[in-house]
């Protein structure tokens, strides 16, 4: 059983993506698959996107305003998410 826990979470508006960071380091991505400007309630309508392991336990994201960038505090350390690592077009 995986005792893993969301530590810090954060929704990026211009994505419609919900950010999440966890007390093992993930950084876990869901996509708004809804049409429109509203967040849905259904479970069904968020696509799980793949998610980055930092291997330490993130503390606080925050999101850039219109640049499509996440920051991830983890540890002692910050690291900075760019949208196209988290839509899959780059690694990360």
């Amino acid at each position: 059983m995986n005792s893993d826990k969301l530590k810090a979470i954060a929704y990026e508006k211009k994505g419609n993506i919900l950010v999440g960071g966890t007390r093992e380091g993930k950084v876990l991505f869901w996509k708004n698959s809804a049409v429109g400007s509203k967040s849905p309630n259904d479970g069904e309508l968020w696509k799980c996107l793949p998610y980055i392991n930092l291997e330490k336990e993130v503390h606080r994201l925050s999101i850039g305003k219109n640049n499509g960038i996440i920051g991830a505090h983890y540890g002692n350390d910050v690291a900075i998410i760019s949208e196209t690592v988290v839509k899959g077009k780059e690694k990360f």
